[in-house]
């Protein structure tokens, strides 16, 4: 798909204007009416919907989510992973014994890399994921409704501003 397709997804490139996190601003105008012009800062998040969500064929359905609750896909790309990507994003985990798990399971399918803006966008998404731990996600999140077991958790979002910003430029450049 193009830039201007439904989605708003472009084919391995990202767009330089929305690069600039903290510079993406939206105005409304009250035009003649005298209203007040209102500026919002337009945050930037890293979501991955994971192997076992593309595989499911809930990739539709989780971005119709993200879009219903206001959020913009900025940028997309399928991709398949490999283990040194896998070993600079899961850094924190890559000591654990429990890791080469997580390279069979994320090497299994190909993901699907989003950028995705809005306001609150880090803390929205987070919430509209639900919890990590699928038995502790609440129905209504997406793990909630779709995700079968911790392991197959369906979907990864960044949990700050430093994370967003270096897996965006990890995963997109």
């Amino acid at each position: 798909m193009e830039r201007g397709s439904r989605h708003g997804i472009s084919r391995g490139r990202s767009d330089a204007a929305s690069a600039e996190t903290a510079k993406n601003r939206k105005r409304s105008n009250g035009g003649s009416r005298g209203e007040r012009t209102t500026i919002m800062a337009t945050e930037r998040t890293y979501i991955m919907l994971k192997p076992d969500c593309i595989r499911r064929g809930l990739a539709g359905e989780v971005i119709a989510r993200i879009e219903r609750k206001g959020y913009r896909l900025a940028d997309a790309k399928m991709m398949t992973l490999d283990e040194p990507i896998l070993r600079e994003h899961y850094a924190h985990l890559k000591d654990e014994p429990f890791f080469p798990d997580i390279v069979e399971y994320m090497t299994s399918g190909p993901v699907l890399a989003m950028i995705v803006e809005g306001e609150n966008a880090i803390r929205g998404m987070r919430i509209l994921m639900g919890a990590t731990r699928f038995e502790d996600a609440e129905a209504g999140t997406i793990r909630g409704d779709f995700a079968a077991s911790t392991r197959y958790n369906l979907i990864h979002g960044s949990d700050s501003p430093e994370s967003a910003e270096a897996e965006i430029r990890r995963f997109f450049g």
